[in-house]
């Protein structure tokens, strides 16, 4: 558990430190908030790691850490691709579609998700680029889109006896429907800070909020829902 406090520290400190030692790397600059304060800001914030291996390590270090990286990101990848195909494999296809088919089938339709999950995903990669965003902060805003829904689920699972399957059902989708439509909204508009500027108050309600506030509203929304649904269903 405590564990989990340590991947902050490995996510900010290498880029503070890269932003004091590297400035003119990341192209930082320093300007006035309006406050009387000073907002630093950086045009290439993801180049702060590579460059601190590259100006810091020597050279065999560098080829250590680069192999490090290239392993991490394969065991990581390797594993999310295996257990997305197996999810689509087992409870969609199975199930729903071909209940029936020899495992020879389920083995081939496996192999078929595993390769158009690495193709969308390829095909993603110029999203996050459009969103304006550093890769780590385009992680927590995915994640505020994923992860509000579920922990409302266990949370109300918990605490809720009167929680039944079909309210946890229809408050999941909604939520998850909720963030991804944020998500593509701010993906087609060109960055969620584009959308903040809209005439249009709802708009800029829905996307041009932080994404933790709204992480917290779709959170509060899945939970009513959930609570709702399972109070007219149970």
């Amino acid at each position: 558990g405590w564990l989990k406090l340590l991947p902050p520290l490995l996510f900010c400190v290498p880029g503070m430190a890269a932003h004091v030692l590297f400035p003119d790397d990341l192209g930082c600059s320093d300007q006035p908030d309006g406050a009387g304060g000073v907002r630093s800001s950086c045009k290439h914030p993801d180049n702060a790691f590579p460059v601190l291996v590259n100006r810091l390590l020597p050279a065999g270090a560098r080829g250590l850490v680069l192999a490090a990286v290239l392993a991490a990101m394969m065991s990581t990848l390797a594993s999310a691709f295996n257990s997305s195909s197996t999810l689509f494999t087992i409870d969609i296809y199975a199930r729903l579609l071909r209940p029936n088919a020899p495992p020879g089938e389920y083995v081939r339709v496996g192999r078929l998700a595993t390769a158009a999950l690495a193709v969308v995903s390829v095909a993603w990669v110029p999203m996050i680029e459009r969103l304006g965003e550093s890769v780590y902060v385009y992680s927590q805003m995915a994640n505020a889109c994923l992860a509000p829904p579920i922990f409302a689920l266990f949370a109300l699972s918990l605490l809720v006896p009167s929680t039944n399957e079909v309210g946890g059902l229809v408050g999941a989708c909604l939520g998850h429907a909720l963030g991804f439509l944020r998500l593509f909204m701010c993906v087609v508009r060109g960055g969620c800070d584009v959308a903040a500027m809209s005439p249009n108050p709802l708009v800029r309600a829905f996307l041009g909020s932080n994404f933790l506030h709204f992480a917290a509203f779709e959170g509060f929304a899945s939970a009513l829902v959930m609570v709702a649904v399972s109070r007219c269903t149970g």
